[in-house]
């Protein structure tokens, strides 16, 4: 049970299965704390997920502005009567 932790906790963070397997191992006292981590499993902490670049105050104004005039005028040019000749 030690191995699989140590395997899912470094491989499968996000796995649906950890959290199950870890309460588990906690109720029944199944998991082995003196054994040495995996190799690659102290890396995990040093490695940052990739984030987002965040948008400006500017740029955010500047899209909500386009988005308005674009939807302004796509509703101008879809509602407007056209002149019978």
């Amino acid at each position: 049970m030690t191995r699989l932790l140590q395997i899912l906790r470094s491989k499968a963070r996000r796995s649906e299965l950890l959290p199950i397997l870890e309460a588990i191992s906690r109720k029944q006292k199944m998991e082995d704390r003196t054994l040495k981590p995996l190799e690659g499993e102290d890396n995990r902490k040093a490695q940052k997920t990739p984030t987002k670049p965040k948008m400006g105050f500017i740029k955010s104004l500047a899209l909500g502005a386009a988005a308005g005039v674009a939807g302004g005028l796509a509703g101008y040019h879809l509602t407007r009567r056209k002149k019978s000749s």
